[in-house]
């Protein structure tokens, strides 16, 4: 008797031990993003530019040609296969021409392949894949907002697709230069940086995701500090939650104003003036229109990065499972040893 209780002492222990390890296996996986990241390194193509833009031209067509499928048919099985041989290819030109624009433009569209199928896994693969090897350039910032925009309005989940908008870094608190192939473009007197313009177009969409959970309160801070940091944006801000408000809630055409030149907006925004009733999202197609080619760039100094939506492993949570289970099994175990 005494043998059985300290051989079943010792498997429990085992368990024990394998459930503390799947436990923490099972934990969501650290992003790169959540890291101290380096801009990534972009390669100029030379001479090859031409080439190798006619091969993603190449390929760019074919994708066009599936992207105007009916919504239908490409989310259905049957249009997977297709699908995947236009992947295959953009993944060819990845290897062909490594770390320049033709490898972040095919990235890009890769994840739109997967976002247009409503194959969301494999969207979620290929964003982390922008993210882990496209950091800190543009095609990065398109990533977050394509997925943002495909949450926002597609899958009708405004708390989801903040968290995209919300991974584009504010220029104010992570001083980044976006890279971009070609350099950044320097900006004139009075007029936004690139990375400026970005952050203030995703923090527009945080504000149309707040007043969408009703989060009221937190849009009309969220308004304040970001016109408060940028003032120059007061009047773009405004216009488009007041669009928000007259297209998505229905508001009557007359609480707006109009000009003869066509709709106005005059005083400041006010989220408490959205009807009380929940918002309904119907589905909408969003546009798939490319990059449009442009030379590379260099690297650039090491930065901080915002937090991106975290993703879990797969496998940690079977393994984790399957801990549970030999824990059950050792308990009955346990039970039916006492009972002899």
């Amino acid at each position: 008797m005494s043998l059985n209780i300290r051989r079943s002492n010792r498997f429990v222990a085992c368990l024990v031990l394998l459930a503390a390890c799947a436990s923490t296996l099972a934990q969501p996986t650290a992003e790169p993003d959540q890291r101290q990241r380096r801009p990534a390194r972009m390669l100029s193509l030379g001479s090859q530019r031409g080439q190798a833009i006619k091969d993603y031209e190449a390929v760019y067509e074919q994708y066009l040609a599936w992207c105007n499928l009916p919504a239908d048919q490409r989310r259905s099985t049957q249009q997977r296969p297709e699908r995947d041989q236009i992947v295959e290819e953009y993944r060819a030109l990845i290897e062909r021409y490594p770390r320049t624009e033709v490898a972040g433009m095919a990235r890009v569209d890769i994840l739109e392949l997967y976002g247009a199928s409503d194959d969301m896994i494999a969207a979620d693969s290929a964003y982390h894949e922008v993210l882990e090897s496209l950091a800190f350039t543009e095609y990065e910032m398109d990533a977050h907002t394509y997925l943002g925009l495909v949450w926002l309005q597609r899958k009708g989940s405004p708390a989801q697709a903040m968290k995209y908008f919300q991974a584009i870094p504010d220029p104010r608190n992570t001083p980044y230069r976006l890279v971009m192939p070609g350099g950044t473009v320097p900006s004139k007197p009075g007029e936004l940086r690139p990375e400026e313009r970005l952050y203030v177009r995703a923090q527009t969409q945080v504000l149309r995701c707040l007043v969408r959970q009703r989060r009221l309160d937190e849009a009309e801070k969220a308004r304040a500090n970001l016109v408060a940091a940028y003032p120059e944006v007061l009047d773009a801000v405004d216009r488009s939650m007041w669009k928000m408000k007259v297209e998505e809630f229905n508001l009557p055409v007359e609480a707006r104003g109009s000009t003869p030149g066509g709709p106005s907006y005059s005083g400041s925004f006010n989220v408490s003036d959205i009807p009380e009733e929940p918002w309904n999202p119907q589905a909408k197609e969003l546009p798939t229109t490319p990059s449009v080619p442009r030379p590379a760039s260099s690297s650039l100094p090491a930065v901080p990065a915002a937090a991106a939506p975290q993703r879990g492993s797969a496998k940690s949570w079977l393994f984790a499972l399957a801990a549970v289970c030999l824990l059950l099994a050792g308990g009955l175990e346990i039970v039916r040893q006492r009972i002899r």
